[in-house]
């Protein structure tokens, strides 16, 4: 098994740990992401983005996977 170095770990890949995962790897910065749960998790969601959401993230619709 190789090392390999981060600049950031994240414990915690639900919405919060994924946006500051996606913020700081988009700033260059090199990041890993824990999470106890097996992804794609099962979990009942609104299934969406808000506008707002989409434009801090930098994202457009066509970026966002609209299914899994």
């Amino acid at each position: 098994m190789s090392a390999q170095e981060f600049d950031v770990i994240i414990i915690g890949a639900g919405p919060g740990g994924s946006t500051a995962a996606h913020t700081l790897a988009r700033a260059g910065r090199r990041v890993l992401a824990i999470d106890r749960a097996e992804f794609p998790r099962v979990r009942i969601c609104a299934g969406s983005i808000t506008p707002g959401a989409m434009r801090l993230l930098e994202l457009s619709p066509d970026e966002y996977p609209h299914t899994i």
